[in-house]
């Protein structure tokens, strides 16, 4: 009873912001020393000020001390946004810290002047919010931060994930590169990616020399969940009082986020990746031709820094602030055009997120007004700083933004939305508990539209490397939050367990009759235009779906009119869907533990190599190599960045998949002539290509070298102490 207390007492805000911090602070510390720790602390110091400063531009006074905890998170998508304009822009990345100093200094007006009203301001269930704080930093961070982007004790450089070397690489090419930046794969190219999370790593190691690799893998990174802590935890407070009066549903907000997987990992099906064609493997997504939506909560995101972490984290701060504001009901004021800047600010971080975000600030602060003709005024002035944005990122320019299509045969992941609604939601279909019949009512709507929209999204869209995933991976992200701030601190007691399983079994029932009349439905086109339905084992899955909804509709009859069943059963149900706390240490297992071997090391001779590339080159100066045709994934060669990123200068080519560079007008050229400078047995064809395409510098990568024969023209140089790497200088 007293440590129940004790966890549930509360704590000053600043005292919980301190608790929650110290974790972060060890486990920097623990992998990276102190330069590195000081520069954490710096860094969380200027994002929280800067977010503090929009808050207060946003929000009264007496609303401010409520969703403090965004402000970490609303600082980081300031800083990154801003950042990436002032590149697109063409400005020196040299100078940017300057501009989150001065926002900074604003934003320590308004924590100095508001210090009589957030210093009496509690945090309810702030010494939980610390230890889950903790087990947050020990699961989604120390294991990539103790070997992703790191120099070992013998000279090695190890990534992780092939992602963050692209990550590395593009970072570097922001630090060291022009303005606008050039994409890793190619300093013939501008980089048209959300590069916004990133820049800021770039622009600390620029501006006191921490380590590349830190920057972006400890400071940064480490930075961002820590803010995404923050961030669900004081939206998650908002919704819970909204739906219950009380706050428990904010800690287990941040619980369902970072912890609640899909209940399919627990099925023992799961084990091999791919099965053969047979109904089993079918039905749980395990064949070529059939995947599974999406598996929960993406650990490989988190553990590796990718863009959903960040997408996030604006989603989760820029609802809070709309819903503080909404909770005003009063007239939109000056005040609001900081709301309606905000989707611009998350273009840069994400683009998905960002039309998400548009979405949500607009149902939240103008649903209900839309027949007032003085709302069609922000309305456009945001949607105006929305596509300004958009324009200034480059996206319509995007190779991959070419290759948007639709799915031609949309009807064939019936099945997997099916299982998708009711074993991977699991006990997130409570969100749509949020849907009312009253249309007036913002939260309702913005469920619903988070439904429609994410969800059409990821079904009818078809994206380069299946990136109309993303769709589907923050509408369950956001569900996690939905659904568990309606919990309240008797969950598991009688009455209230009763209740949230009667909930679910009607959301679920509903939810089941809608997808099977659906299966239904394609079945009978099919028959009656003579074509298939493009779903292996339909017949089968649609009988198991019929049996599945009776087998609900007979738990939920059983429970109404036996109070012994409803208390056995409730209890069971509750049980099985609690089991999703468990499913989420499957993927933390094979990411974090190293079950699946997703890692690239380069020797100490390479890596010594590359450092010495990095002494040689003047700024501006643009090396070719041959590290380029590499196979390193099943889909094909090109996917290497690590020289770019250690070197942290100018490629000619090295990977070309990521970014979708095949597609440029010149590439054919460009690639057929880097490899040309390496293969020519004619000096005059290799100065030829080299003046060409501006090259400097000639990097054969470990255990190979150029094919000119010796000896070398004069103007061709060969550099010494260069570990395992054969580098000239073209003069």
């Amino acid at each position: 009873m007293r440590l129940n207390v004790l966890l549930c007492s509360e704590l000053r805000i600043f005292v919980a912001i301190g608790l929650v911090f110290l974790p972060w602070i060890a486990a920097v510390l623990y992998t990276a020393g102190w330069w590195a720790v000081l520069n954490f602390l710096g860094y969380a110091i200027v994002v929280f000020a800067i977010g503090y400063g929009i808050v207060s531009m946003a929000l009264p006074a007496p609303a401010r001390t409520q969703v403090i905890l965004l402000a970490p998170a609303l600082g980081i998508l300031a800083v990154s946004a801003l950042t990436a304009f002032w590149l697109r822009l063409g400005l020196a990345l040299i100078w940017a810290p300057a501009l989150w100093l001065g926002l900074m200094a604003v934003g320590a007006l308004c924590l100095w002047r508001d210090r009589a009203s957030w210093a009496k301001s509690t945090v309810a269930y702030g010494l939980m919010l610390a230890l889950f704080s903790a087990l947050i930093c020990a699961v989604c961070f120390l294991p990539s931060a103790s070997n992703d982007l790191v120099q070992r004790r013998d000279g090695s450089f190890n990534w992780k994930y092939i992602d963050t070397q692209y990550f590395h690489a593009m970072a570097a090419s922001i630090k060291t590169g022009e303005s606008p930046p050039k994409t890793p794969g190619t300093v013939t190219a501008e980089l048209v990616y959300h590069f916004g999370s990133y820049a800021p790593a770039a622009a600390i190691s620029r501006l006191d020399r921490l380590g590349l690799g830190d920057a972006v893998a400890r400071v940064t990174r480490g930075a961002s969940i820590w803010a995404l802590v923050l961030s669900c935890f004081g939206l998650g407070t908002l919704l819970s009082l909204k739906a219950t009066g009380t706050k428990f549903g904010a800690i287990m907000s941040v619980a369902g986020l970072f912890f609640y997987g899909p209940l399919l990992l627990l099925i023992p099906f799961n084990g091999p990746r791919y099965s053969s064609g047979n109904l089993i493997g079918s039905l749980f997504f395990k064949t070529t031709s059939e995947r599974m939506l999406a598996a929960g909560i993406p650990y490989d995101h988190l553990l590796s820094g990718h863009s959903v972490l960040h997408g996030l984290g604006a989603i989760t701060a820029i609802m809070g602030l709309c819903l503080a504001e909404k909770a005003r009901d009063s007239a939109f004021t000056w005040r609001g055009v900081t709301l309606l800047a905000l989707p611009a600010l998350a273009v840069p971080v994400h683009p998905v997120a960002a039309l998400y975000c548009l979405g949500v600030t607009g149902i939240l602060l103008f649903w209900g007004r839309l027949r007032e003709m003085q709302s069609w005024l922000p309305i456009v002035l945001m949607l105006g700083l929305f596509l300004g944005a958009w324009k200034i990122m480059g996206y319509s320019q995007s190779p991959d933004a070419a290759q948007v299509m639709l799915k031609e045969h949309a009807t064939a992941q019936w099945w997997m939305l099916l299982m998708w609604f009711l074993t991977v939601l699991g006990f997130r279909i409570v969100g749509f508990r949020w849907i009312s019949q009253s249309w007036k009512e913002p939260l309702s709507a913005l469920v619903l539209a988070s439904v429609v929209g994410l969800l059409a999204f990821t079904l009818l869209l078809s994206l380069k490397d299946a990136n109309e995933k993303y769709g589907i991976y923050f509408l369950q992200c956001m569900f996690s939050i939905f659904a568990f701030s309606r919990v309240t601190s008797r969950w598991w007691h009688g009455a209230e367990r009763l209740q949230m399983i009667a909930d679910w079994l009607r959301l679920a029932i509903k939810g089941m009759i809608l997808l099977v009349a659906c299966g239904f439905l394609i079945g009978i086109v099919a028959y009656a235009t003579h074509r298939k339905t493009g779903i292996n084992y339909f017949l089968p899955k649609l009988l198991l779906a019929s049996l599945s909804l009776a087998l609900l509709a007979t738990i939920s009859a059983l429970m109404k009119h036996s109070r012994r069943f409803s208390r056995l059963g409730s209890a069971a149900l509750m049980i099985v869907l609690m089991a999703g706390f468990l499913a989420w240490s499957t993927d933390w297992v094979k990411y974090a533990m190293g079950w699946v071997q997703t890692d690239i090391t380069y020797s100490p001779g390479e890596v010594r190599g590359l450092r010495r590339l990095g002494e040689f080159m003047a700024p501006g100066e643009v090396f070719a190599t041959n590290k380029h045709d590499v196979d390193m994934t099943v889909t094909g060669r090109g996917r290497s960045y690590g020289y770019s990123a250690l070197s942290e200068r100018p490629v000619l080519l090295e990977g070309y998949l990521a970014r979708n560079e095949i597609v440029l007008p010149w590439f054919k050229t460009l690639l057929h002539d880097n490899d040309l400078l390496f293969s020519t047995t004619d000096s005059e064809t290799l100065r030829d290509i080299a003046r060409k395409w501006h090259v400097r510098y000639l990097v054969a990568r470990a255990g190979t070298d150029i094919a000119l024969p010796r000896p070398l023209p004069p103007w061709l140089i060969e550099q010494q102490n260069c570990g395992d790497l054969k580098i000239y200088r073209i003069n």
